[in-house]
């Protein structure tokens, strides 16, 4: 992971490239008295050129490699089915029983 310089970094896809925070900045902050939950939601839109390689998805990818410790959100698990539009947001109740599986609450810094 590295640094992003600012909110809005250029296009493409610049954030991804970079990471959401330091490497230094998040051993110090595992290592801290109140860790976060570092939370993998990695999603690959079929065929586009954010695509998995081939043979591969989000969750697999993970479970290659990752943050020791880290938790896999999946978007797919969680969104509420629709017919035509994917992804919907779940209910509050929903969303708050998925991140409680995931080791998330109120209190759990992310």
């Amino acid at each position: 992971l590295k640094l992003v310089a600012n909110c809005f970094p250029p296009p493409p896809f610049a954030a991804m490239e970079r990471g959401l925070v330091s490497c230094r900045w998040l051993a110090a902050a595992l290592s801290g008295p109140r860790p976060p939950r570092v939370v993998d939601a990695s999603w690959y839109l079929p065929n586009s050129p954010m695509a998995a390689p081939e043979g591969e998805t989000a969750k697999s990818l993970f479970l290659q490699k990752r943050v020791k410790g880290a938790t896999h959100w999946d978007i797919d698990e969680v969104a509420v089915p629709h017919p035509s539009t994917p992804h919907m947001m779940p209910s509050p109740a929903q969303f708050a029983a998925s991140a409680a599986a995931a080791g998330i609450s109120h209190s759990t810094p992310v």
